[in-house]
């Protein structure tokens, strides 16, 4: 996945299929020090912690 495909990552997944990936990402890496920001984030687009 590169990161030019970012942005249709909620178009293709739906809300609960992020909020898993986000939960997932911070459950292997909790400090995201791999990669941060780069694909999926702790926080959501709006800035807060759930994914809309």
């Amino acid at each position: 996945m590169g990161v030019e495909k970012k942005a249709y990552l909620p178009e293709q997944f739906g809300r609960v299929e992020m909020e898993l990936m986000r939960r997932l990402r911070l459950a292997i890496d909790p400090l995201e020090l791999a990669n941060r920001g780069k694909v999926l984030s702790a926080e959501s687009h709006d800035g807060s912690n759930e994914w809309h």
